[in-house]
């Protein structure tokens, strides 16, 4: 089955910048573009310092903190931007979805979380009733508690609070959710949900961050032809869902 070949798109060698490439993601970005034909690694930075001109896409997995200065350059050079960043602000979204480019962001550039969220957003209807927990496993150096994924699945349930740890006289409006942090772990997400007499549990588990790296780049070839405006990675997977085999 293959899910992130290179020629699902018309063939066009694009220009990447990567900021935050001595980062996890950002090194598995750079290992990856340097295999993919239709890709070439234009700048590798660390921080924003200078225009993005010439680029075709930016991506952006580094520090929350340098986030609104990479959306600065990147609509100042009119460059497209994907972004994996994580612990952004409500006003950080809102910069987004006013941006005059075009913009992705997505807290999981997996395939495999988004067959989850596709089917969790599908049948949301009938997924409300009963206990619900979602748990993570990440790597000891994650800083932030729970995840953007777990928080994104999260967003599918209508449930009035969401917990965090095991909280005690939990009751049905609650959604928990548990987070471990293991060395060496790329990420694991459980969503469990009780239904009558049953429980469903969906599960993935990522065995390198590869697979996000490949995610992201799907997601630079999709943007770098859109029109201004805010996308995440369901519009990626959804817009070549026909062409994944097996999917």
């Amino acid at each position: 089955m293959i899910l992130y070949s290179s020629t699902i798109f018309e063939e066009e060698i694009l220009k990447i910048i990567i900021i935050g490439a001595s980062g996890k993601v950002g090194k598995a970005l750079v290992s990856q573009i340097k295999q993919d034909e239709d890709l070439t690694l234009y700048k590798i930075l660390n921080r924003p310092t200078e225009s993005f001109d010439g680029a075709d896409v930016v991506i952006d997995f580094s520090n929350f903190s340098c986030f609104k200065e990479n959306l600065r350059l990147c609509s100042e050079s009119n460059v497209p931007l994907v972004s994996g960043t994580t612990n952004l602000s409500h006003e950080d979204f809102s910069l987004m979805q006013d941006a005059k480019i075009p913009v992705l962001y997505s807290t999981n550039f997996s395939i495999g979380i988004a067959l989850i969220q596709k089917f969790l957003h599908e049948e949301k209807s009938h997924l409300q009733k009963g206990f619900i927990d979602i748990v993570e496993t990440h790597d000891i150096s994650k800083a932030d508690t729970p995840s953007g994924t777990s928080l994104s699945l999260a967003e599918n349930f209508e449930k009035k609070n969401i917990s965090f740890g095991t909280p005690s006289n939990r009751e049905e409006k609650d959604l928990v959710i548990s987070s471990l942090r293991r060395k060496g772990s790329k990420g694991s997400h459980d969503v469990v949900i009780d239904l009558e007499d049953e429980t469903l549990t969906l599960s993935h588990m990522c065995h390198s961050r590869s697979t996000y790296a490949r995610g992201a780049l799907l997601a630079c070839r999709f943007i770098h032809t859109k029109e201004s405006g805010f996308y995440d990675f369901s519009d990626v997977f959804a817009s070549k869902i026909g062409e994944f085999a097996n999917v």
